[in-house]
């Protein structure tokens, strides 16, 4: 299944990056944000927000099941803060345009290149020698065509699934970056 052939008909209410902000964000990782700054040449306070998060949302990240996006970003945590994307008033990305296209696809953070999908580790296996990464929906949305149309296992073209996992991989390898570096970055740009 090509599901990027499904992505590019959904209907412009459901992507994640028109969310009202008590059911989410955007977090991106400091070397997204580089890229993203570089290209466009917007300064970090343009675009970023690390402002405090509601007590509610920092909660149901932290309560979200074992693998979920909300306890990775959980872990990521600085009192209570998360880099994340800035929204608009009317609590669409700052970089959505007026059709409801993304204007820095191309640079798009991590998050959004796995989106629809998410995906869990799975322990390593006898004879392994990483940890297994496995593609999962990220939304239940019941619009969302990718879900519809697709079966529980995810199946889809091998390139297609390779290049996922590579982004997931790509997540992880950010995260940990994130949480060494991100006060640093936060004090050094004046986002705190």
């Amino acid at each position: 299944m090509d599901y990027l052939s499904y992505c590019s008909k959904c209907p412009v209410l459901v992507h994640c990056c028109i969310n009202p902000p008590k059911d989410g964000f955007v977090a991106v990782g400091i070397k997204d944000t580089e890229k993203i700054k570089k290209e466009t040449g917007k300064p970090f306070h343009e675009f970023l927000d690390f402002s405090m998060l509601s007590d509610e949302m920092v909660k149901d990240c932290r309560e979200d099941f074992e693998g979920s996006e909300g306890k990775l970003r959980a872990s990521m945590f600085v009192d209570n803060r998360i880099l994340r994307l800035k929204v608009k008033s009317n609590n669409e990305c700052i970089f959505l345009d007026s059709e409801k296209k993304c204007s820095i696809y191309h640079l798009r953070p991590s998050i959004c290149n796995m989106y629809p999908y998410w995906y869990k580790k799975e322990k390593k296996k006898a004879g392994e020698t990483e940890e297994q990464i496995i593609l999962i929906r990220h939304d239940k949305d019941p619009e969302c065509a990718v879900s519809i149309n697709n079966s529980p296992a995810l199946n889809f073209p091998e390139s297609e699934k390779s290049n996922l996992i590579k982004v997931a991989k790509k997540i992880e390898e950010e995260s940990e970056y994130y949480k060494k570096h991100i006060k640093e970055f936060a004090e050094k740009n004046n986002l705190i």
